[in-house]
């Protein structure tokens, strides 16, 4: 069984020896293990309170790290940041800005801080 794709993040597998065009990616992938791209189903985008441990860290990181581990997908269950801080993320992923991941808008909290007694 092999995989292949053309270098636009997708492919597909197919068993035999098919001729394909210079620009695809032929994968051997006889004896391994073909995963699909896991879905985060429960995240929080930005977490201000762990700004108290030092830093927010940087989202781009945060999703580099994600996708390294098999998550292409996150379901954005309430970002603690804000709709604005999650939209603005995933409009800079759609326009190639930064590395990031399919993002799944659920719920939004309206007041980020409501839960913290200051």
């Amino acid at each position: 069984m092999s995989h292949h794709g053309n270098g636009g993040g997708s492919g597909s597998l197919h068993e035999g020896n098919k001729k394909y065009d210079k620009d695809t990616r032929v994968i051997n992938a006889k004896g391994k293990y073909v995963l699909p791209g896991f879905i985060d189903v429960h995240s929080h985008l930005g977490t201000p309170s762990h700004i108290f441990g030092g830093a927010l860290t940087d989202m781009n990181y945060v999703f580099k790290l994600l996708l390294a581990h098999g998550i292409t997908t996150v379901r954005e269950v309430g970002s603690f940041m804000g709709l604005d801080y999650v939209i603005s993320h995933k409009n800079r992923s759609e326009q190639g800005e930064i590395t990031a991941l399919a993002t799944w808008i659920a719920l939004v909290h309206h007041d980020p801080f409501a839960h913290f007694k200051f």
